[in-house]
């Protein structure tokens, strides 16, 4: 989440905000997310509670993609990868064994990969996959298109 902020901060961009959903623990880390978001305090918006399963797809649908900022070294939660499928979402994902792993998915047109092998790398590398994400809101045909391929692409593989 730090490179996230960090990204959002250096790409300029007015239009970029971040929903960050589900129970924080410990809670001296919900301070120092706080504290760290104070600079794009309006860019960023807190609900640190448990999100019942019923909910989920709410904040599902007022996404227009899910982000997963995991480093190299972190492993990434496939149940992500399928809910931003099911929902229709593109996703801004590090290239990382779990989501590039497959021939398919590696050509897919839904992802927005980065490398990364540093902090700075991982930043630049991240906000660059943002801007070229948003460049693609300003066209709805192509993201209809990414959105479905997604889905077909969970259906072909479920």
């Amino acid at each position: 989440m730090d490179s996230f902020a960090k990204a959002v901060e250096e790409s300029g961009r007015k239009d970029i905000v971040l929903l960050v959903v589900g129970k924080c623990e410990p809670p001296e880390y919900h301070k120092q997310l706080l504290e760290r978001f104070k600079s794009v305090s309006e860019q960023v918006r807190f609900e640190f509670s448990y999100i019942k399963n019923e909910a989920f797809a709410d904040y599902l649908d007022l996404a227009d993609a899910l982000v997963a900022t995991y480093p190299l070294r972190s492993m990434l939660n496939s149940g992500t990868f399928w809910m931003s499928c099911s929902y229709k979402r593109p996703m801004i994902v590090p290239e990382i064994g779990g989501v590039c792993d497959n021939e398919d998915r590696h050509k897919a047109g839904w992802f927005y990969r980065y490398d990364e092998n540093s902090e700075d790398s991982h930043r630049e590398a991240l906000k660059n996959a943002m801007l070229e994400f948003f460049s693609d809101l300003n066209d709805p045909e192509k993201m209809k298109s990414k959105s479905n391929e997604a889905f077909a692409w969970m259906v072909r593989n479920s």
